[in-house]
């Protein structure tokens, strides 16, 4: 992990996805969201968020074009 990528709950994930926390949640054990299981709970790195953001805008795109 590289010292400058950010870990986020399922919470501040979903408000940046614009989702619910549960739909997050099933995105990571549907594997299409990596997260870190921690003592904590799972916790999501940003760029990870960021790779999974611009792919469903690439495929909405896809879907509209």
């Amino acid at each position: 992990m590289e010292a400058m990528d950010e870990l986020l709950s399922s919470g501040e994930v979903a408000r940046r996805l614009g989702i619910s926390a549960e739909r997050v949640r099933q995105f990571a054990q549907a594997g299409r969201l990596p997260y870190v299981q921690t003592p904590l709970g799972r916790l999501y790195r940003s760029a990870d968020v960021e790779r999974f953001l611009a792919e469903r805008m690439r495929r909405k795109g896809a879907e509209d074009g």
